[in-house]
């Protein structure tokens, strides 16, 4: 019986594995400007999804058919689609480690938000003077650097100034307050940030990231972020 069970594992993982082949196949000689992340299965049998930065696609499984919209679970009134969005932003996320960041870290910690921020942006500067109230009601505030300028602009370099900075927190902080910055250059993390930006779909700043991969469009004072992170 074991050898069955695991018999039919083998022939299951190989039915999917040569699906997927198929589907990417067909993609590449139907739509080879397609920047395919990922292609996984759905509950749908027959069904697959499709990863595309920070949408997601469907496709049949001989990839000859692709399909754009949502899916929604009727007995559960589950978004499966709006999950797989989530979900991708989180995987997205995880590819930029903390040491490539600049934390305001709560304590004790309840939260943590992925912030997209612009040193230069009005509403982000007005986000972060209230940085020690968001702390203090346990939320950790994790920046990225997304400056809406283009590279080498002015916004862009006062930027890689604050990341390469010995103390990226305090030149942060001054940096939102006006205070004109020390011109520095290093192999920093900006350009790197903003194409991921970018590719989730930033368009605006601040962008706030919940941890359950929920975007936020602009500023919210401390008590609606607080608010919607609560809000299942």
């Amino acid at each position: 019986m074991k050898r069955m069970v695991a018999a039919l594992g083998v022939f299951l993982a190989t039915t999917v594995w040569a699906d997927e082949i198929v589907i990417r196949q067909k993609l590449n000689e139907y739509l080879p400007e397609l920047h395919v992340r990922a292609i996984r299965e759905t509950p749908i049998e027959g069904l697959w999804q499709i990863d595309t930065g920070p949408s997601v696609a469907y496709t049949s499984a001989d990839g000859e058919y692709l399909f754009q919209g949502e899916i929604v679970a009727l007995s559960s009134t589950r978004n499966i689609t709006k999950e797989a969005k989530r979900q991708l932003r989180i995987d997205m996320l995880a590819s930029i480690p903390e040491s490539e960041k600049i934390l305001f870290k709560a304590d004790p910690e309840k939260h943590i938000v992925t912030v997209f921020t612009d040193l230069d942006c009005g509403y982000c500067r007005k986000f972060h003077s209230e940085i020690d109230e968001l702390n203090e009601k346990g939320i950790s505030v994790h920046y990225l650097a997304f400056p809406r300028a283009a590279v080498g602009s002015d916004s862009y370099e006062k930027a890689v100034s604050v990341w390469c900075a010995s103390d990226p927190k305090k030149a942060l902080t001054y940096a939102k307050k006006g205070a004109i910055i020390t011109k520095l250059q290093c192999p920093s993390p900006v350009k790197r940030h903003t194409e991921l930006g970018v590719n989730l779909g930033v368009s605006g700043t601040p962008s706030i990231f919940l941890e359950d991969g929920r975007l936020i469009y602009g500023y919210v004072s401390p008590d609606r972020l607080e608010y919607l992170i609560n809000l299942q």
